[in-house]
């Protein structure tokens, strides 16, 4: 996808940290699953996040990001007579995560450093034509097919850009709309859609610049003028239900309908 492309494009040193992100999320929602409080799963999230050394906000948006809301569903979405339960798998997953981020200490000295009178308004000024430039390419019909971030060698790629090469894109929305719409019923598929929902729309509108307020009133936010860490977490949830509608589209169909399906979808990737 050209989120990924872009990061190899730059040659990116925390790739291992995009990879780690599935398998987290995988454990946690097997954590909070299991029938007791699995240590050996809530120990292997701690030394995964313990040893994703590298900036940060990498960390946070493509790990804590999504896994907080997962566990946010899960706790919400648990039947009462589980809701204790959940309830007191959840502040032992938080515990873990704390433990990782311990392992991660000197990478956290310098946020503790952050003052609100280090922005002044210069720096923020700054930060928000940044922020106007590198989202100026996030339009709907973009970001349906993983591009529309001008910070990334994407745009330089031509991902951004609307040409006849670029409709192959189209073809992993169409395979992912359906599952998105018709698997309700598993509470974490309703996590994945919800973290789908909520970065496409953060994404779209400071495209429009309607959360310029939001990043002058919570100056973290500013780890977000380029979406590239942000659209993991969007990429990943997408592939997800991409996945479950190649599967009906492959239990549905004959080899030879299936082969042609696959040619094109490989094209498009």
């Amino acid at each position: 996808n050209p989120v990924t492309i872009g990061e190899f494009y730059n040659g990116s040193d925390w790739m291992y940290v995009y990879a780690f992100a599935p398998l987290v999320i995988l454990l946690t929602i097997r954590f909070l699953e299991s029938n007791k409080i699995q240590v050996l799963y809530g120990l292997t999230i701690a030394l995964l996040i313990g040893v994703s050394h590298s900036n940060i906000w990498i960390l946070f948006w493509t790990i804590i990001y999504p896994i907080s809301i997962i566990m946010a569903v899960g706790l919400v979405a648990s039947q009462k007579r589980r809701t204790k339960k959940i309830l007191l798998k959840t502040v032992w997953l938080i515990f873990f995560i704390f433990v990782g981020l311990l392992l991660l200490l000197p990478a956290l000295d310098f946020l503790f450093q952050i003052k609100d009178d280090s922005f002044n308004e210069v720096t923020i000024n700054s930060y928000l034509s940044d922020i106007k430039y590198i989202y100026k390419s996030a339009t709907p019909l973009r970001l349906i097919r993983i591009a529309g971030n001008a910070g990334s060698p994407m745009d330089l790629l031509g991902f951004n850009d609307d040409t006849w090469w670029t409709l192959f894109g189209f073809v992993i929305p169409i395979i992912t709309i359906p599952p998105l719409i018709k698997y309700k019923r598993n509470k974490y598929l309703r996590a994945l859609a919800l973290i789908l929902i909520i970065t496409f729309l953060f994404m779209y509108l400071t495209y429009l610049g309607y959360t310029e307020v939001l990043f002058t009133k919570f100056y973290y936010l500013f780890s977000l003028r380029n979406p590239k860490y942000l659209m993991y977490s969007y990429c990943f949830a997408i592939s997800i239900f991409f996945g479950l509608g190649i599967s009906k589209i492959i239990n549905k169909t004959n080899i030879i309908k299936t082969f042609l399906i696959l040619s094109v979808i490989l094209i498009s990737l």
